[in-house]
């Protein structure tokens, strides 16, 4: 008997999932009956690990990482049998990466043995190095209004001995009266240059899983790159290096990609679009009124045509909030652009706005905004000290939400409700709606202040700092019963918290 180990890869990120491929040949002259090494509580072959997470060894086999035991007493125990005949193999792979952790990084050397009535087979040691995931940016996607919203995939770019390269992760709201995320994969899928910044997770209106075309995208300085699954070339797309990305790139069931962003030298949108067997294409919008701050992205869902929504806050000249909107067609082109101005707020720096679509054809927004507290008011925000309950201004924070209507019909006024006082400048803020089936009327928002504290929408009054450092820019996953913010724990892999 001959038992062999291969692995895809010689080195593996940190919560990376490590695929192990082992191979048992009977290379007797007669049949052989023997445990199956693949069914769950057999407990032949067993493994061997040497590292910087096992300096002493460590050996497991399927049956201890079944029973969850180092040492499983097999009295008792019928294994399970299979027959090789002369010459015959059988392979599988088993998920190496969950049946022991591997978070430290180093290099590490794996054996297998096996052992049975008189049969004795080693394998040769496989060696393979877990290096620190190193991400240096994120991307969160979403199938909005469809029931596998509960599963959101994970992209990121991380620096490895290779260079930089980029992968993905998917995740999975498991309980969630208990705000349980769980992470079901992680793998990386294919280098990219090293001036790879940003990565672009589309937003869908369907079960991507089930989807015929996939496309995965980054940014590289001034150019937009998209890789469709499968395909042997990565198309690019050039917007100039003063534009900024509007998130998220939104996908069709059809195959197009739409990443839009506008110029922040000349306030134009642009879109830069992919489609499976044409090459790419940069079209141009509208250049929108006053100085735009930020940007949001939305689909419309297919019973709606999928238009493409763009809702750009933006500051006017007497330092007012104007917030921008177009609305893109299938093909590509403007259907309608227009601008609400709300003079009793001002733009915040790196607010992302919340939109969608209601079925009267509405466009619902929201957005967080500064305003300006005056006298008690100012003061009655918070405790203050004798000196800033003096000053005749503070800055506020406000919730603003308003709509997009269809042309003809009469606009209501827009809503600004005040959430507190901002003692300290903003680094980056972000609305969200419900986007699962089941949507309701809750408006998730949070903001980072500088320093590190965020305000959010469950205590509006309260700056903590969250349980990890968040991922930037700032993603709001909201779901039915919760909501939750894309993190970084330093040590292993992006994290789902709850917004609390």
């Amino acid at each position: 008997m001959k038992i062999s180990l291969k692995l895809p890869k010689p080195g593996f990120a940190v919560s990376e999932t490590i695929s192990l491929d082992v191979t048992l040949v009977n290379d007797a002259m007669s049949a052989v009956e023997i445990p199956d090494p693949f069914h769950a509580f057999n407990w032949q072959p067993t493994y061997t690990i040497v590292g910087p997470a096992y300096p002493n060894g460590f050996t497991f086999s399927f049956l201890a990482v079944k029973r969850k035991q180092v040492n499983p007493d097999t009295t008792g125990l019928e294994p399970q049998l299979l027959t090789l005949a002369p010459g015959e193999e059988i392979t599988s792979d088993i998920p190496l990466g969950d049946w022991i952790p591997l978070v430290t990084p180093g290099r590490y050397q794996l054996r297998a043995q096996f052992e049975w009535q008189g049969i004795h087979a080693v394998s040769d040691p496989v060696a393979f190095d877990i290096e620190p995931l190193a991400i240096v940016a994120t991307g969160v996607g979403l199938d909005v209004g469809c029931q596998t919203i509960r599963y959101v995939p994970v992209g990121w770019l991380r620096d490895g001995q290779q260079g930089r390269a980029l992968g993905e992760s998917l995740y999975y709201e498991k309980r969630p009266d208990l705000g349980e995320f769980k992470r079901l994969s992680a793998s990386e899928v294919m280098p990219v240059g090293a001036a790879a910044s940003e990565v672009l997770v589309p937003f869908t209106n369907y079960d991507r899983r089930v989807a015929l075309t996939y496309w995965r995208a980054w940014r590289e300085g001034g150019t937009i790159c998209a890789h469709l699954a499968g395909a042997a070339e990565v198309s690019r797309a050039e917007l100039g290096p003063s534009t900024i990305v509007i998130r998220p790139a939104l996908m069709t069931e059809a195959g197009q990609f739409d990443v839009f962003a506008f110029d922040g030298a000349t306030n134009e949108v642009l879109l830069a679009r992919f489609a499976p067997g044409v090459p790419p294409q940069v079209i141009r919008g509208p250049r929108l009124p006053g100085r735009c701050v930020a940007g949001r992205a939305a689909l419309d869902s297919p019973a709606h045509g999928a238009q493409r929504h763009v809702v750009v806050p933006a500051v006017d000249e007497d330092g007012s909030l104007l917030v921008n909107h177009v609305a893109f067609g299938a093909d590509g082109q403007v259907v309608t652009a227009d601008t609400i101005a709300i003079p009793q707020a001002k733009a915040l720096t790196g607010s992302s706005p919340a939109l969608r679509r209601i079925d009267d054809g509405r466009l619902q927004v929201a957005l967080l905004a500064e305003t300006e507290l005056r006298g008690a008011a100012a003061a009655a925000t918070e405790d203050l000290d004798a000196a800033q309950q003096e000053a005749p201004s503070a800055r506020g924070l406000a919730l603003v939400e308003f709509a997009f209507v269809p042309a003809g019909t009469e606009a209501p006024m827009p809503r600004v409700s005040p959430k507190g006082r901002l003692s300290r400048a903003v680094w980056a803020a972000r609305t969200s709606f419900v986007m699962a089936p089941e949507a309701g009327d809750r408006i998730d928002w949070v903001v980072a202040l500088e320093g590190g504290d965020i305000l959010t929408s469950v205590s509006p009054g309260f700056a903590a700092k969250p349980d990890l450092p968040l991922a930037f820019p700032l993603e709001i996953v909201s779901l039915a019963k919760g909501a939750y913010l894309l993190a970084l724990d330093p040590s292993s892999e992006p994290e789902f918290i709850l917004l609390r």
